[in-house]
């Protein structure tokens, strides 16, 4: 009896397992913009690296190449989200105004947290978050105002 067919069979049935599976994520996906010394850096997971060129992108595009920094990582340990594939993506990117603060995203709430110039600044901050997030997501404005 010849096994080398089935065993081509099975090797390659192994193989075809190997690839990246949304569903075998056990991390949630979340997204942390830090904003620190003229400089945003990207923090968080992701699971596919689609998404993360999408979201290094924009944030390059925001703040210009020089001043992002990026310390994203792509796992296959965490786990698809719809969020991840759609516009919210960019919601981590606030397009200025933060100082010593961060914008936390994982695909729910939205939370800035930081100091801001003024109060018309908090509010606008806050506004355009919860504009572009729409219902689906909470906005947490935690931005104080520098005295």
């Amino acid at each position: 009896m010849n096994f080398k067919p089935l065993a081509l069979l099975l090797l390659a049935a192994t193989l075809a397992g190997c690839g990246k599976s949304a569903s075998h994520g056990t991390l949630p996906p979340r997204i942390v913009t830090d904003f620190s010394g003229g400089k945003v850096t990207l923090r968080g997971s992701l699971p596919d690296p689609q998404a993360h060129d999408r979201l290094l992108a924009r944030a390059r595009q925001v703040y210009g190449d020089r001043n992002v920094i990026d310390r994203v990582d792509v796992s296959e340990k965490v786990m698809d989200a719809a969020w991840v594939n759609s516009d919210l993506l960019s919601l981590p990117i606030v397009d200025g105004g933060i100082r010593d603060g961060q914008a936390v995203f994982d695909g729910k709430t939205r939370q800035l947290t930081g100091q801001v110039p003024t109060d018309g600044i908090r509010a606008q901050l806050a506004g355009r978050a919860s504009k572009a997030a729409g219902e689906s997501v909470t906005v947490e404005n935690h931005l104080q105002v520098l005295n």
